[in-house]
């Protein structure tokens, strides 16, 4: 981090993109994935973004659903 001149906390690099602050709406924005939770177990789930509709097994209950991303 320091190489890049970041000098406060907490620092993040997420893909090629580097800052400062616990900016919660930026964090969402950058990552390639959202939380959506099994529709049998509850369980929470990591699903692509972008990837329009998609069939998703829960690897907890083995529950299948449609979800879109």
């Amino acid at each position: 981090m320091i190489s890049h001149k970041l000098m406060g906390v907490p620092a993040f690099k997420i893909g090629d993109e580097y800052f400062v602050g616990l900016d919660i709406e930026k964090i969402k924005e950058l990552v390639d994935y959202k939380i959506e939770k099994c529709l049998g177990c509850s369980k929470n789930l990591r699903l692509p973004k972008n990837k329009g509709k998609i069939v998703v097994t829960c690897p907890n209950c083995k529950t299948k659903f449609n979800a879109s991303t």
